[in-house]
């Protein structure tokens, strides 16, 4: 078997995962004949190559099979053993070129905000399979404005275990009708948690945790994460 990524040109609407994995079904269903390598697309196809190179100091391909390269997009079956090296690489070049990321076993799909390049911004993931680089103040609001059952988390990354997230609902662990807060710092000690029974709080903890702020934290009353 093979870990299937997908990369195409943003269009002018932020996709979920359902209508990003109809999308990819598209893109397979395509005759082979049309996959005919467009210059952006090979040279996506060739950064991972030298990425994956570099790391790895070897000559060998990633590939499970051949990619299938178009115009408009690429398709690449990896080794699923080499997954775990080959994803971040295609997530950031993705994120440095302005395209979109699919990943169809999660499924995930990986998006920048209003087409920003920028590897410096922070990543806002929902429960409907977006992940969105970028996000600016009124998305944020609305996501957590949103939260309900069916909606059930956001998470706001700045990087790797460095977030703040929400939750609502039984999936979240929250109490009836309360949301749940938790944001990490770092290290395993350093992960809090505590609820919440306004929208308002959140959503003003959130919006200042997206402009580099902290000190939203003294307005709520945390036990570590460990602890329960």
């Amino acid at each position: 078997m093979s870990f299937d990524l997908a990369v195409w040109r943003p269009s002018s609407d932020q996709l979920t995962a359902e209508e990003a994995s109809q999308f990819y079904s598209d893109l397979c269903s395509r005759p082979f004949q049309s996959f005919v390598p467009g210059q952006e697309m090979q040279a996506f196809v060739d950064a991972v190559v030298e990425r994956y190179s570099a790391l790895r100091g070897t000559a060998d391909l990633p590939w499970a099979a051949e990619p299938d390269i178009a115009d408009d997009c690429a398709i690449m079956p990896i080794q699923s053993a080499l997954a775990d090296d080959v994803f971040p690489i295609v997530r950031d070049l993705s994120r440095e070129r302005g395209l979109v990321c699919f990943n169809p076993q999660g499924p995930a799909v990986y998006q920048s905000m209003n087409g920003s390049s920028s590897g410096e911004s922070l990543t806002l993931e929902l429960s409907d399979g977006r992940v969105i680089d970028g996000p600016g103040d009124v998305l944020v609001g609305e996501s957590i404005r949103g939260l309900s059952e069916s909606n059930w988390f956001v998470v706001l990354e700045r990087r790797k275990n460095f977030y703040v997230q929400a939750g609502y609902g039984d999936q979240a662990g929250a109490p009836r009708g309360h949301y749940v807060i938790e944001y990490r710092d770092g290290s395993p000690d350093k992960h809090w948690r505590a609820f919440s029974s306004s929208v308002d709080e959140l959503e003003s903890a959130f919006l200042e945790y997206l402009q580099g702020g902290m000190g939203w934290t003294a307005g709520f009353r945390w036990k570590p994460v460990s602890l329960g």
